[in-house]
């Protein structure tokens, strides 16, 4: 997972989208020593720098920082511009697939890893959950990684909890949470697939059906949190079974937000 591979790719988007000053500020935050760039500034003259010449220093300052650095500088660089510069995500992500990382909300992860889910339409806590475990997957800590990924379940299930006044959260085992959860809100899908079309037999079959798959993909996800995460202890998931645990979570999710 060379995350090094970034750097170069990430120069065009850079220079487009930010001012010499600006470029500055960023390598700043991002965690570069500008201060040895201090010789490069924009002035009226002959002696100005370009953003050339500002971004062949950096490259420099880039080579000679350590791989953890670099890898901590880039994520640093691509969440700035993800919320600094929304209008180029679409050129930035477009880059990052060309080295073989994907971007979601902001957090680089390896495409491998496919995650089909709005995080933007999540709550808080549980995108600061995602985002966690994009990070330690790409650090290739796949049993943090699964842990992140069912805390961000269990959460969302809480938080039904305490808005239908459901019983006890930590009474409940984690796949009751998520049917209790996923029940409470039968009135509401019902009702979206009478309005859709369906009949009423077969929106009473379909959510039949829709809650058996929960249950379902509620057990996988629990079993993932007993054997794989580390609550319990590390253990040697593959990245594979990460994505497995990432498919089950999605699905939860998509249908808890329906």
């Amino acid at each position: 997972m060379n995350i090094s591979a970034m750097w170069p790719v990430l120069r065009s988007t850079i220079v487009a989208a930010y001012s010499f000053n600006e470029i500055k500020t960023l390598a700043g935050d991002a965690g570069f020593a500008v201060h040895k760039l201090g010789h490069l500034q924009q002035r009226s003259g002959f002696r100005s720098s370009t953003k050339g010449q500002l971004m062949d220093g950096l490259d420099n300052l880039f080579s000679d920082l350590s791989e953890p650095d670099q890898d901590r500088v880039i994520c640093n660089i691509v969440h700035d511009i993800w919320t600094q510069r929304e209008h180029v995500r679409d050129q930035l992500s477009g880059l990052l697939e060309r080295v073989g990382w994907g971007i979601t909300d902001g957090e680089p992860h390896p495409l491998e890893l496919q995650v089909d889910v709005e995080i933007a339409a999540l709550p808080d806590e549980e995108r600061k959950l995602v985002s966690k475990s994009l990070a330690r997957y790409r650090q290739g800590d796949f049993d943090g990684a699964v842990t992140a990924i069912c805390s961000v379940v269990d959460s969302l299930t809480e938080r039904i909890y305490q808005q239908e006044r459901l019983q006890n959260h930590r009474t409940d085992s984690y796949q009751q949470r998520v049917n209790r959860a996923f029940c409470s809100q039968k009135q509401v899908i019902v009702q979206s697939l009478t309005d859709g079309g369906f009949s009423y037999d077969e929106s009473q079959k379909t959510w039949q059906n829709l809650q058996g798959a929960i249950n379902q993909a509620a057990y996988v996800l629990g079993a993932f949190r007993r054997e794989i995460s580390d609550v319990h202890g590390a253990s040697k998931a593959s990245h594979h079974v990460v994505q497995r645990a990432l498919d089950a979570a999605v699905f939860i999710v998509r249908s808890l937000f329906s």
